[in-house]
């Protein structure tokens, strides 16, 4: 007899120990932890969507999200619910600033899952340069010191290979790392530098850079 009662008792709590695919309480589910937006040049605004599933039986509350960056944004904003078995689409972006040639956001959200109340995901993006600038280095070959006669030339476009206007070109700053480099604007050829060398240069190697930034 106990035997048989042992047998009973199984059979009437097996069909309860089954799995579901329904997690018990409120559980969040995001397709990754690394979202790419792309990339854009400085001052763009790019965007993209998260979605998050609540998967468990009970609502999801979002209390808080945390941005690593000011230049980082995202809606709807915390608190909101997301109800048992429905998703929402979570929107952010990033303002690109010109000098980052990286962006890399942090988000942080607070939950009320407690298997994660906390989740973070990265939003990343590539910053572009503002412009082009043709050749991307200059050689004046072996020289004799003292040749301040020897000039190159390069030109800086827009990032599409259209001109700067006057006015636009009238916003950057173009100077050389080292005062023995002189570089000297063309007025009469929009975009175009001519880079000379001082008659102090001296003998051997010599390497210095040409910084081209935007003023303000």
């Amino acid at each position: 007899m106990k035997r048989t009662w042992t047998a009973l008792l199984l059979a009437l709590l097996l069909p309860q120990l089954g799995c579901s695919d329904v997690a018990y309480g409120p559980t969040i589910e995001m397709a990754t932890d690394r979202y790419y937006l792309g990339d854009g040049v400085p001052g763009a605004t790019i965007e993209g969507k998260m979605p998050i599933r609540n998967i468990g039986n009970q609502p999801l509350h979002v209390t808080d999200i945390q941005t690593s960056c000011e230049c980082a944004f995202v809606r709807p904003q915390a608190p909101f619910v997301v109800q048992p078995g429905e998703s929402l689409n979570l929107s952010f972006g990033v303002a690109l600033e010109r000098e980052h040639q990286e962006a890399k956001v942090r988000f942080l959200l607070q939950t009320n899952d407690t298997e994660h109340p906390t989740v973070t995901f990265f939003a990343s993006a590539v910053v572009l340069p503002f412009v082009r600038i043709t050749p991307a280095s200059i050689s004046f070959g072996n020289i004799h010191p003292g040749r301040t006669e020897l000039s190159r030339q390069f030109t800086i476009f827009k990032r599409d290979g259209t001109a700067f206007s006057t006015s636009e070109l009238d916003t950057f700053l173009v100077s050389a790392a080292d005062r023995r480099v002189i570089v000297r604007r063309d007025d009469a050829s929009p975009g175009q530098f001519h880079v000379s060398l001082a008659s102090d240069v001296p003998n051997g190697i010599f390497d210095s850079e040409i910084h081209v930034c935007m003023a303000g």
